[in-house]
């Protein structure tokens, strides 16, 4: 009783023609791994901002609604929440290989990029706080942050892309 040989596994049992068969499902493959580790590193920098929107929330509870940061602080406040609620939510909805997340991901990375607006928009305002020989170091240090918070959008925007093209490569809803 001699068998044809499997062309695809020659160990493979008998009769066993089918190789896609013992295929892993697309829904099971790996996401890639630079899209993996962005998740993550959102994740932990958005869990960070928590605490720091609700001490934001105490923050703008006890500022005089004269103060000039009161306006900018509540704009601050609502952009920082947002940013981690969604980032959160949406960050383990594409780690779950959920394609919602994105919107989630997406609605986080346009929180942010407001958020630094205020950031930008506070700044002359706090520095105009401090004497004259510390405004430089404000503005310089506000300048790194701000490359630094740029670079980390930017990379975290092509993470979602990236995640957006292995959805649509495995017909992921």
């Amino acid at each position: 009783m001699s068998q044809t040989p499997n062309p695809y596994n020659p160990y493979a049992a008998a009769g066993v023609q089918n190789p896609s068969a013992f295929q892993p499902s697309a829904a099971s493959e790996k996401m890639p791994t630079f899209v993996t580790v962005m998740m993550i590193i959102d994740m932990v920098f958005r869990g960070l901002r928590v605490p720091i929107a609700l001490l934001g929330i105490v923050g703008v509870v006890v500022m005089p609604s004269d103060n000039p940061m009161f306006l900018p602080g509540i704009f601050e406040v609502i952009t920082g929440a947002v940013m981690a609620v969604c980032g959160l939510v949406g960050d383990g909805l594409v780690l779950a290989k959920r394609r919602i997340g994105l919107i989630f991901c997406w609605v986080a990375v346009a929180a942010t990029l407001a958020n630094v607006v205020v950031a930008l928009f506070e700044l002359p305002i706090q520095a105009g706080q401090q004497p004259e020989n510390v405004r430089m170091v404000v503005y310089a240090v506000a300048g790194i942050f701000l490359i630094f918070r740029l670079a980390l959008i930017g990379t975290y925007g092509f993470a979602l892309l990236l995640a957006k093209k292995y959805f649509d490569r495995h017909g992921i809803k």
